[in-house]
């Protein structure tokens, strides 16, 4: 993509209107130290050039607007995680683990080597030293502020970088006004020659193929790989074009690109290809080699371009709506200008997207929750407050650390996305919600919109802390906590410390309506050791509620029971212990579940850690433990027999484990002691990642009885009679990799109840709807999530699985697809676009009329699940159904003039003559062009003789259904609500006088 325009010159100390009580923080820079408020230099030894350094933090700076044509080269280059290519692809895998799709690397990991080819033009030569400068500074340093490869492994936590050699590849043959026409070098022939030529100067002196290096192995052309350059790095000897600080700048304006999308076809090197032909250029990106007339370019917009090669998208925005996007608060948004030698972090939701942090849910009540740093440690926080289950806020704490140091604010970031936006990105800014928005956006804490109104690239009063000025995150503050629709959720932030490297507020997150849930299998596993005596008891007592809740929210489930203490030999246990029992397979037999959990005793136990991997272990595979390699498990002592479990391949596979002690760990210990190899974290690991037995991935929630209070940032809180860290690290990668969670259960697990209440909400929010993923080109894709669809597939989501068999307009599309597209209207929200029905014929007689309106009128006021007389479907019958139904007055139009081989059903749709007397009643139940089709009334024979005829006692009702003849009269109204034999039933029609009387 385009590196944004870099601020003007003579940034202000302060911005006009900010909160005069908050004062200017203190900055100390990792890398170098300086005294605050001052323009420092320093100049590098061996080169001889001085740098910029700019370290004052300043704010209300606006890039302005861009070029007509760099706003168009935008639209022709967006990039994400999808776009193919390189090691984007990687960046998708990733994801696409953590979405339970595949199996692999949780998130981008490695070192991508990139070739940087600087070259000069015919007029204009390489500035003196710039290959070596930059290899320094990019790569290899010391660099006094840090070099990019520096910054990339300090936002991955060390699990990735970028390395490179930086080559010198002569001049081109034209001057550098023929390469930059008039567009700042973006017209496709001169984006080919330039890309072309440097590349044809390198070629004698770059072996190209030790560049291609995206396929699994980990080694550069090695017959994996995709024969495709990774990334190249193209260098002009000049200062950007994105530098509007200078007057008359018509330079090549940083950007990325694909050769291919330029040319027409990607670029052959001279070097082979293992797969066969040669090495290919295809994804490039350009940088100026200064920063204005005569410094050495800072690293910051190699670190913004080198961000697209990951699939991050520019954050900023590009269409000149006015707007800053996310401003100098991201890499991706302006956060290269923030200060070009000492670039801001990423924003917690690049860093997700890559999967270097992985946000953990929360959904309950907190007092004085505690996050610490990003910059520290990879803590963020995951709040769904969209019924829909799309939108959602991520936070983090953000601090002047490391290449950081520059942010002009500190404390917490609350960011609001949105995947449905799409490759929209955050072109659409508006604060305050509406039908467009931002993708990835922050709550401004000042509730200024200075970012949307491009007022500023950020300033002092953008996070939330302790100062008494910013007050509540809630549904009704400014700015709210609302989705974008406006609904409010009750979700509220409050009381925020000031601003630390540990954070802590209060937090109120209520739980989601469950759209869509599969039975669950839960395994309770009990930690059966002496120092659970206290606990099984409370447990015990609390289990039939707890049983109840469970059924609540996920009816018809099964239960079992194990537990473990450890291995029955000096240290680790006594004589009698166990290391894993199935004390009871799961079954819907309440009262065996309690008898069971009754008979365990807890004792023994020997060493304070127990043996959670192996239960864990052999609740997912039942295979035993066999210690003395005679493959007959169970035989000898300490050994387990096989006891498998017998998960059911229908239903939802949880684990419940309750314990107070760190986990036994045979990959860094002997265990069990001289007795053989047990299993460890490993081991369970790679079971959890890809089940050998379980048909899925089990959710694994600890519930630790040690602490008093939840706590998902290590080590920030509670205490425990052992060691809480290593209990929190165990516990917690068990639920990060599984889905699960660690949970307090209170001293002596008094809070059972309560915890299990957290974790199912933890699964109402983990079980979102499955739907269809739909793609412009008019695919879909059924039975996939929303976020799978939205953020791993690149499409756009249409509830329902059946939208890609109903295309009621003909056109070629399945209409869910051209509704969740923006393509046709759907103003009732029923996945009907609106061209092909009705809408306001409540009973379904082919006109608008008084009836329709005396139906609405008997609705009024809230309702749910009335979609046939909520005809916006916003949760109410009011004023605005009344008036789309007189919108519509009179016959409906006929939704298609029928074929010769059709006829018209009971309700005039078009529907085939075959239909008629085909051996299946045509109740509603079956769809043609987008609309039920009801043949089953007297004009049809009763479809042919299809529909059967009432039993002896039964009548047909409005539609020719068959129920009781006594509901006419009975005192309850059946206009749909009440079904027999599971069909619907209406009366409410002249035929029986409005359901004798019950129906107004």
């Amino acid at each position: 993509m385009l590196a944004p325009a870099a601020p003007p010159s003579g940034r202000s100390v302060a911005c006009q209107g900010e909160r005069s009580n908050r004062g200017d923080k203190e900055r100390t820079p990792m890398h170098i130290q300086l005294r605050t408020g001052l323009i420092a230099a320093t100049t590098i030894a061996a080169t001889g050039l001085t740098i910029d350094m700019g370290l004052a933090t300043t704010c209300c700076s606006s890039g302005g607007e861009l070029p007509e044509h760099v706003v168009n080269h935008l639209r022709r280059s967006q990039v994400s995680i999808n776009t193919p290519g390189g090691w984007r692809g990687k960046a998708l895998a990733a994801k696409q683990v953590r979405s339970g799709l595949r199996s692999g690397p949780r998130g981008v990991t490695g070192v991508l080597d990139v070739p940087v080819l600087c070259f000069g033009f015919n007029n204009v030569n390489i500035p003196a030293n710039t290959v070596a400068n930059l290899q320094t500074e990019l790569f290899d340093g010391p660099w006094a502020t840090g070099t990019m490869s520096d910054y990339w492994l300090e936002v991955s936590y060390g699990a990735f970088t970028f390395d490179g050699t930086v080559f010198n590849a002569g001049n081109l043959a034209q001057n550098d006004t023929v390469y930059e026409a008039a567009d700042n070098g973006m017209t496709a022939a001169n984006i080919t020659a330039y890309v072309s030529g440097a590349v044809q100067g390198a070629d004698a002196t770059v072996n190209f193929a030790q560049y291609d290096n995206d396929g699994p192995d980990g080694v550069p052309n090695s017959g994996d790989d995709d024969g495709v350059v990774d990334l190249l790095a193209l260098v002009h000897p000049e200062f950007g074009g994105e530098n509007t600080n200078i007057a008359g700048n018509n330079n090549i304006w940083s950007h990325r690109w694909t050769y291919a999308s330029a040319s027409g076809a990607m670029l052959n090197t001279a070097d082979d290809a293992a797969g066969g032909g040669k090495i290919q250029i295809n994804n490039y990106t350009i940088m100026p080699a200064l920063n204005n007339a005569s410094n050495l370019i800072e690293m910051g917009v190699f670190a913004h371009e080198f961000g697209h090669a990951l699939g991050l998208p520019d954050l900023y925005d590009r269409d000149n709506s006015g707007g800053e996007g996310v401003g100098w608060h991201c890499l991706m948004g302006a956060g290269n200008w923030n200060q070009p030698a000492s670039p801001a972090h990423l924003s917690v939701w690049c860093r997700a997207e890559l999967g270097w942090v992985e946000p953990q849910l929360m959904i309950g009540n907190y007092d004085d929750f505690n996050l610490r740093a990003i910059a520290s440690e990879a803590a963020a926080m995951k709040i769904v407050h969209d019924p829909a289950g799309v939108e959602y806020f991520l936070v983090e704490n953000r601090q002047p650390i490391g290449f950081d140091q520059n942010l002009v604010d500190c404390g917490i970031v609350i960011w609001h996305v949105d995947p449905s936006v799409g490759t929209a990105w955050n072109d659409n800014e508006w604060c305050t919600g509406g039908a467009t928005h931002s993708y990835l956006a922050p709550e401004q804490a000042d509730g200024r919109c200075d970012l949307e109104f491009g007022i500023n690239r950020g300033d002092n009063g953008d996070f939330w802390d302790g100062d008494p000025t910013i007050g509540d995150f809630d549904p009704n503050s400014v700015p709210n906590s609302r989705p974008y629709s406006g609904t409010d959720t009750g979700m509220k932030l409050t009381d925020f410390s000031d601003c630390t490297a540990t954070m802590s507020f209060d937090a109120h997150v209520e739980s989601l309506p469950i759209t869509e849930a599969r039975p669950l299998d839960v395994l309770f596993i009990f930690d059966a050791s002496g120092s659970y005596d206290d606990d099984l008891p409370n447990m015990l007592a609390q289990m039939p509620s707890v049983i109840d809740d469970i059924q609540d929210k996920f009816p018809d489930p099964r239960f079992g029971v194990g537990s473990f203490r450890d291995f029955p030999v000096a240290p680790n246990g006594n004589s009698g212990d166990w290391v894993w029992r199935l004390d009871l397979d799961l079954t819907d037999d309440e009262p065996e579940l309690l008898t069971k959990l009754g008979a365990i005793v807890a004792d023994g136990g020997g060493d304070i850690p127990e043996s959670q991997y192996e239960a864990v272990y052999q609740a997912m595979v039942g295979n035993g433990i066999d210690l003395d390699g005679d493959n007959n498990p169970g035989n000898s002592d300490g050994e387990v027999p096989s006891q498998p479990v017998s998960w059911d391949t229908n239903r939802a596979p949880i684990i419940f484990v309750m314990t107070d002690a760190q986990f036994h760990d045979a990959d860094t210990e002997d265990y069990p002691n001289g007795m053989g190899e047990g299993v460890g974290r490993f081991g369970v690991l790679a079971e959890i990642q890809n089940p050998t037995v379980l048909h899925e991935t089990p959710r694994i929630f600890t519930l630790n009885a040690a602490w008093d209070g939840p706590t998902f940032s290590q080590g920030s809180q509670g205490g425990s009679p052992w060691d809480p860290g290593i209990l929190y690290e165990q516990a917690s990668e068990l639920g990060v990799y599984s889905g699960g969670s660690i949970i307090a259960a209170g001293t002596d697990s008094v809070d059972f109840r309560v915890a299990v209440q957290e974790a199912l909400n933890l699964l109402a929010m983990q079980m979102p709807s499955i739907g269809t993923c739909c793609w412009e080109t008019g695919d879909c894709l059924s039975g996939v999530t929303m976020l799978d669809c939205t953020e791993s597939l690149g499409g756009n989501f249409a509830p329902g699985e059946h939208v890609c068999e109903t295309d009621c307009n003909d056109n070629g599309k399945p209409d869910g697809c051209e509704i969740a597209f923006g393509w046709a209207s759907d103003v009732n929200d029923n996945n009907v676009p609106d061209e092909c029905e009705c809408i306001g014929d409540v009973n379904y007689d082919g006109s608008v009329d008084i009836d329709d309106l005396l139906l609405l009128l008997s609705y009024w006021g809230p309702c749910s699940n009335c979609t046939d007389v909520d005809l916006d479907g916003n949760g109410h019958v009011d004023i605005d159904d009344l008036l789309i139904a007189l919108g519509n007055w009179g016959d409906c139009p006929s939704t298609s003039e029928c074929a010769s081989t059709e006829i018209e059903d009971c309700f005039g749709n078009c529907v085939p003559r075959t239909w008629r007397g085909d051996g299946t009643c045509d109740d509603g139940s079956y769809y043609y062009n987008g609309h039920p089709i009801f043949l089953n009334c007297e004009e049809h024979g009763w479809d042919g003789g299809d529909c059967p005829s009432c039993a002896s006692g039964e009548i047909a009702d409005c539609n020719g259904n068959c129920c009781p003849a006594d509901w006419v009269g009975d005192g309850y109204c059946d206009d749909g609500t009440y079904t027999y034999n599971g069909v619907p039933i209406f009366l409410n029609c002249d035929q029986y006088n409005n359901d004798g009387g019950d129906c107004p």
